[in-house]
């Protein structure tokens, strides 16, 4: 399952004890779930839209999308970036 979560124009990353950062997982995403708002919901991918980095808890960091794309795989990333543009879309 993809799981994202955008931040104005930031996407939103997991950092582990070894400073990893990855998507997060379904658990997380249920944690954050009722702090956003769900911009898409699948039975495979689940995008949620933060107004503000003050309501996510320390192991979650918001970083853009940019250096996201260091992280994911391509498929990932090409889906990150489709939502992105789309929750831009939104916003206008």
């Amino acid at each position: 399952m993809l799981n994202v979560v955008l931040l104005n124009d930031d996407v939103v990353l997991v950092e582990d004890e070894n400073a990893v950062l990855s998507l997060p997982n379904k658990e997380q995403m249920q944690e954050l779930e009722s702090l956003g708002n769900v911009l898409h919901l699948s039975d495979t991918e689940l995008v949620i839209t933060l107004d503000s980095a003050n309501q996510l808890p320390n192991f979650f960091k918001p970083i853009s999308v940019r250096y996201a794309l260091n992280y994911i795989i391509f498929e990932q990333a090409l889906r990150v970036i489709y939502y992105q543009q789309l929750y831009r879309y939104y916003l206008t």
